[in-house]
């Protein structure tokens, strides 16, 4: 559970003048019981997103040629080429926290967010104070099939909740409530198997939820 990691090691770096789309994600492990919680904010899986850069660093992702996919959000997805990749990765791994948000710092305004998309923003106070460890660092890297697509590379740092933390119990304890609750159809409740299926019941659970039980997705994430 280090919080600095080795740089990742790919098998088909892409070529030096590729087009490379990147994204660095943060994902939270709710487990009770052996059930996983999921949010359905449009697409169901677990809590989490992009982790976002400090003003501090735009003049190195600049350097590095780094072109955000949305403009005036400081998420860290975007593109630049197969050259400047083990830059960034490099710079990535040292600056937590420095020049751009830790996991802790990206899960609290993640969940804060996400909770008012659910329709439970009265909780997200209860984020500010929360604290998680990481479990597993998951990289995919998927080259283009065409010379007119980019390749695609995504680091995923998933979190489980620390345990004997009055803060994260709360919430802990509010969400599973709400993923009973026959009349919430915002937040659920699913199992492992559920997870591997790619759905519990009639609802679809995106591929990436995989990552909150093991380092291989089951099924293809488009």
């Amino acid at each position: 559970m280090a919080d600095q990691p080795a740089l990742p090691r790919l098998t088909q770096p892409p070529p030096a003048d590729a087009a490379v789309r990147v994204s660095f994600a943060a994902l939270l492990c709710l487990a009770v019981d052996g059930q996983y919680i999921l949010f359905n904010t449009g697409r169901v899986g677990p809590p989490g997103g992009a982790f976002q850069y400090l003003p501090s660093a735009a003049s190195d992702l600049a350097e590095m040629g780094f072109q955000q996919e949305r403009p005036n959000v400081s998420d860290l997805r975007g593109k630049l080429t197969g050259g400047a990749l083990p830059t960034l990765l490099r710079w990535f791994a040292t600056n937590a926290g420095v020049h751009r948000e830790d996991g802790t710092t990206c899960l609290r305004r993640e969940l804060g967010e996400e909770l008012a998309e659910v329709g439970f923003g009265e909780f997200s106070s209860l984020t500010e104070r929360m604290r998680f460890e990481m479990v597993r660092r998951i990289v995919e890297h998927r080259p283009a099939t065409t010379p007119h697509h980019s390749h695609q590379l995504r680091q995923m740092e998933v979190y489980i909740s620390t345990a004997g933390c009055d803060q994260n119990q709360r919430l802990v304890d509010r969400l599973v409530e709400l993923a009973v609750d026959p009349a919430v159809t915002t937040v659920m409740a699913v199992t492992a198997s559920d997870i591997e299926a790619g759905h519990s019941g009639s609802t679809r659970i995106a591929p990436h939820a995989a990552y909150l039980v093991g380092d291989r997705l089951f099924h293809a994430n488009v």
